[in-house]
């Protein structure tokens, strides 16, 4: 898949029974599309939340611990974002937004 113009597509995949540790850093100014399998995000208080193939969300700045893949296959994410040098033009516009999950 190529991204349009401007913008730059990771491929991230979390094996069956696998977790990624959270880096906020790594998910920077990206919208995530669960390609295939399932995730489930874990917050720093233990709760977890479940996403589907097909489900979009966005991961950058959440008070997240790990993402869990409790699926038999291999999860895969697709994080979309803009190039580095459009990024920086329009960060200030994401500093104020703030998380509801917990």
């Amino acid at each position: 898949m190529e991204a349009p113009p401007g913008f730059e597509i990771r491929a991230v995949e979390v094996e069956a029974g696998g977790h990624r540790i959270y880096h906020a850093d790594e998910w920077r100014d990206s919208l995530v599309a669960l390609a295939r399998g399932e995730i489930e995000l874990e917050c720093v208080s233990g709760e977890r939340r479940c996403f589907g193939c097909g489900d979009m969300f966005w991961l950058a700045n959440l008070p997240l611990r790990a993402l869990h893949n409790p699926g038999d296959g291999p999860a895969l994410l697709l994080a979309v974002s803009r190039r580095e040098e459009l990024r920086e033009a329009t960060d200030e516009f994401c500093r104020g937004a703030r998380s509801y999950l917990t």
